[in-house]
């Protein structure tokens, strides 16, 4: 995983190989990720302004102010970093909603069609993150690490090994051991594009590695899973997943 720069202040990027081998041209996952808290209205207004008009109305149904900050930065966010990473695409990248609850999807535009290219935004309060890639299908998640979880919970959403990963944990707080799981999971379920729809206690995921230890038919086979978990430095948890699909 290394660490780049991004051309905007506050965001940090990381760039994720698939595998252990460097992949031409780049890496094929890009992660980048926005604190929130400190962004001025001069620059929220620059970044609703990228942002189209269903976006912009869908900001405005959020009840509290910080929950549509943190919205509106995380499709703004997604655009900045399809510019950087896809310059063929133009910008502000046109994204048209998915069919039937799918994921949402790239319209063709400028000199690249968009069909190869997948993404992924997630945000909560005060820290906004998206993922793109090409030819993977990718999924993002990220929690505050200072979250309160009911713990019981985790019968309801977790696999039997998953819960007893978690009753075995001495090092970390209940609540963190839950958040390592869930953001697992939940970036698994948005890169397969079903989001919590899916039975959840029909497969595995763990971490210390992040890995897919159980499979079911909707998650396919175990080698065309990567997985990345990482802590902010602003006191989040951030999880990748991505499938490859050509194997």
């Amino acid at each position: 995983m290394n660490q780049l720069t991004f051309p905007w202040a506050g965001i940090e990027r990381q760039a994720l190989a698939f595998d252990d081998e460097s992949t031409p041209g780049g890496a094929a996952i890009d992660v980048s990720t926005l604190p929130t808290e400190a962004l001025s209205g001069g620059e929220m207004e620059l970044l609703r302004s990228w942002l189209n008009d269903e976006e912009n109305g869908r900001a405005e149904r959020f009840l509290h102010g910080e929950d549509r900050r943190d919205f509106v930065a995380a499709h703004a966010l997604l655009r900045m970093q399809l510019r950087d990473r896809f310059p063929d695409l133009l910008f502000p990248a046109t994204i048209a909603a998915g069919e039937q609850g799918g994921k949402p999807r790239l319209s063709p535009t400028g000199n690249c069609d968009g069909g190869t290219v997948d993404f992924n935004i997630s945000h909560t309060r005060g820290m906004a993150a998206c993922v793109t890639a090409k030819d993977h299908d990718v999924g993002i998640d990220c929690e505050p690490l200072a979250r309160k979880v009911d713990v019981a919970l985790a019968e309801a959403c977790f696999s039997q090994l998953e819960c007893e990963w978690l009753e075995t944990q001495r090092s970390l707080t209940p609540s963190i051991a839950f958040l390592h799981l869930w953001t697992l999971k939940e970036a698994m379920t948005k890169a397969l594009g079903t989001g919590l729809t899916i039975d959840l206690k029909t497969f595995s995921v763990l971490p210390f590695p992040p890995r897919l230890v159980e499979t079911s038919p909707d998650t396919g086979a175990q080698r065309r899973w990567a997985f990345w978990q990482w802590p902010s430095k602003d006191g989040f948890i951030l999880a990748v997943a991505a499938r490859d699909r050509d194997t």
